[in-house]
């Protein structure tokens, strides 16, 4: 049973489909599964991609032979390889949010942004903080720059040159 669209075919697991979703590009490959909810595609790399049904405009049958080299089942999942992948995604989505600053300008994110990629940067408040020595506040001017040495203050101050087109 497939619900495509409004209509409602009888597929046989593992026979060539295409699926038109309501977005996005056609897919085709083997129907590996299909509820009230979701249809499962196993592509020829054998991966596998799932549509929600509301979704979907559109499922049609291609082939109606079961497709050779069909997974039947799904294989055994690493549940320690998963975990770890889980664990550095959230690790990197916690970075990434401490790296959005909270009610700054658009140029201070563009700033932070650029110092960011060669430096550790850090918000406190809404002032950039580069490698724990220099302070740059809004508005994010030459003149707003503090701490550090020569060398430190030099290179933001090249950075903010760099955003305001200034050679």
């Amino acid at each position: 049973r497939v619900h495509g669209g409004r209509s409602r075919h009888m597929v046989r697991l593992g026979c060539t489909v295409r699926v038109t979703p309501l977005h996005g590009p056609v897919v085709q490959g083997a129907l590996f599964d299909d509820n009230e909810n979701v249809i499962t595609i196993q592509l020829d790399d054998d991966s596998l991609v799932m549509f929600p049904t509301s979704s979907v405009r559109d499922v049609t049958c291609i082939d109606s032979k079961v497709r050779p080299g069909f997974l039947q089942t799904l294989p055994a999942v690493d549940t320690k390889a998963t975990q770890t992948r889980l664990s550095k995604a959230i690790e990197k989505e916690k970075l990434l949010r401490t790296q959005v600053g909270k009610g700054v300008s658009s140029e201070g994110q563009a700033l932070f942004d650029l110092l960011a990629k060669q430096l550790p940067c850090k918000w406190e408040s809404d002032c950039i903080v580069v490698a724990n020595q220099v302070r740059v506040s809004p508005p994010y001017q030459l003149d707003n720059i503090v701490g550090g040495n020569d060398s430190s203050r030099a290179y933001v101050k090249k950075a903010i040159l760099a955003l305001s087109g200034t050679p």
